[in-house]
């Protein structure tokens, strides 16, 4: 190993990314995560994964001229036949193949939390265990692994990246969905 050369090529790295922002936003319900996102570099291009997520910034949507854009398809879903994280990677990767994602100076994730959930019921279901009650450590093994490459995969953009995250998880009772 050349220590010169490792020594310069981190330096690189470093000053590749030095401007760059990458954080977890945690925090109770209605404690203003989603609408940090807003004050991000733009464009900004959110991920939204909380049921009606998007609500709480309505407005700066509207009044942002195009700078901020939400991609909701994620919000809602049927637990019993979950497709919410499925189609979000078929999109994102799409996206970041083609390059698409370059030209967003912030890109947010809303929620980590109900994004997570999302995926638990996708390898559940890609292991045909959606119906049971108990979830098994390979499942939680398998979502686990997947969450951590979605973090790698948006934190080598470009862009900021910003995810929010709640403390507390809220069950809709009716449908049986981690609302978080």
């Amino acid at each position: 190993m050349d220590a010169r050369k490792t020594a310069q090529e981190l330096q690189e790295i470093y000053k590749a990314t030095e401007k760059k922002l990458t954080a977890i936003v945690y925090g109770m319900a209605g404690s203003w995560k989603t609408p940090l996102l807003c004050t991000g570099r733009r464009p900004i291009l959110i991920f939204s994964f909380d049921v009606d997520g998007t609500l709480s910034i309505r407005d700066d949507i509207a009044n942002s001229d195009g700078a901020i854009i939400p991609d909701a398809r994620y919000e809602i879903e049927d637990v019993r036949d979950p497709t919410a994280f499925d189609l979000w990677d078929k999109n994102f990767t799409s996206m970041f193949n083609s390059g698409f994602l370059e030209q967003f100076g912030t890109i947010g994730f809303d929620s980590l939390t109900s994004m997570s959930a999302a995926c638990l019921r996708a390898c559940l279901k890609k292991k045909n265990k959606i119906k049971e009650d108990f979830i098994h450590r390979d499942i939680w093994g398998m979502q686990m692994r997947v969450m951590i490459e979605v973090v790698n995969r948006a934190t080598r953009l470009s862009a900021d990246v910003i995810f929010t995250a709640h403390i507390e998880h809220t069950k809709n009772e009716e449908s049986g969905a981690i609302i978080a």
